[in-house]
């Protein structure tokens, strides 16, 4: 009978290790309700999504770029130092996949993001009807 003992093996590089930058916490939910970050995000997709016709798809990396511009100019995301422009676009992808995306399961770590995204895509939506119905 031959017995084996389990060696233990590190997969971990640490001098090559470089840990991604996050976003604030916060930065789009406070418990399950969307923050400025949010709404201005949803805005964004709102007027993206009329912008489009039946059958096209909506081009998320010029969405990102454009979105994540828009909140660097009014100093809503870290400096630039914190995170790359890269970094940031790829945080604000989660949102707005959140909004453009029905999802049968999310993880409980993202269900209050979700739920802002959601509920904040559902009042810009409103908000663009009342702004039209009022301008017409």
């Amino acid at each position: 009978m031959k017995t084996q003992t389990a060696k233990k093996t590190s997969l971990r590089n640490e001098e090559s290790f470089v840990k991604s930058g996050n976003l604030p916490s916060g930065t789009f939910s406070r418990d399950g309700q969307p923050t400025i970050v949010t709404q201005i995000v949803a805005l964004h997709v709102v007027d993206r999504m009329k912008k489009i016709c039946d059958g096209e798809k909506i081009n998320t990396l010029e969405l990102r770029s454009a979105i994540v511009d828009h909140l660097d100019s009014f100093g809503l995301l870290p400096a630039s130092k914190e995170l790359t422009k890269d970094q940031k676009m790829t945080k604000i992808s989660m949102a707005i996949n959140f909004m453009m995306r029905d999802y049968d399961t999310i993880q409980t770590r993202h269900l209050n993001i979700y739920t802002a995204c959601k509920t904040a895509l559902k009042r810009s939506i409103s908000q663009v009807k009342i702004a039209e119905s009022a301008s017409r």
